[in-house]
């Protein structure tokens, strides 16, 4: 997934310090060590009851997932309390079931070009680049998500193929949308500046410009 930055235990950092048995991930990962009991099950669903205002996680299918329920806890926590940020964005909890996913390893990702290419001066030969014609950063992102992480749901395969063969078949509403989006800047990481206080006017006038965009987008997939 390529995260910026780690939350783990104190108890466990130190583990792996001492055995000298860190997980074999991008050096540039920042490692960040936070109490143990900010990672106690108990505590953590108390504060995303509290925070989602629900008396059960059922309703995001987090009902089993002790471990997701522990950290999604502790990385809530870590947001309120040492980054002193408001997460009254935060709405909704989604699992991530690696088993939904085909699991293609760092060494068959580059041996693939899937993102990637074997040699700094053939950049173009990935498939990414062959298949990226998105218009938006966002689009972008998550093609390179796709090509990453490949289906295993065959119902969810077959959704995504049905959505992709109705633009395939109806070029003018392809291309319609296209012109729409064609305006759009990252709102992903616009919106997150905007949540950490470190927007400024530019920001704002990207997201105005992205808003105002919305019922001609609407209107066209309706």
């Amino acid at each position: 997934m390529q995260p910026l930055e780690c939350l783990l235990p104190e108890s466990l950092y130190n583990q792996w310090t001492t055995e000298k048995d860190f997980p074999d991930v991008s050096a540039s990962l920042s490692w960040t060590v936070v109490d143990d009991w900010t990672y106690d099950a108990t505590v953590a669903r108390d504060l995303l009851h509290e925070h989602f205002k629900v008396a059960s996680l059922d309703g995001f299918g987090c009902r089993e997932l002790t471990v997701g329920i522990a950290a999604a806890g502790a990385i809530l926590y870590y947001a309120q309390h040492n980054l002193r940020r408001d997460a009254d964005h935060l709405t909704t909890l989604q699992p991530y079931q690696v088993n939904a996913y085909m699991l293609v390893d760092k060494v068959s990702q580059r041996n693939l070009e899937l993102v990637n290419p074997l040699f700094n001066d053939s950049k173009d030969s990935t498939l990414l680049n062959v298949m990226d014609l998105t218009i938006t950063p966002m689009g972008s992102r998550l093609m390179r998500e796709w090509i990453l992480r490949p289906l295993m749901d065959l119902e969810i395969i077959h959704a995504r193929q049905g959505a992709v063969k109705v633009f395939h078949e109806d070029q003018f509403l392809l291309a319609e949308l296209r012109e729409i989006l064609a305006g759009v800047r990252d709102i992903e990481r616009t919106i997150s500046r905007l949540n950490v206080g470190s927007a400024n006017a530019r920001d704002v006038l990207v997201l105005h410009r992205a808003l105002i965009t919305l019922p001609a987008l609407k209107q066209t997939l309706a």
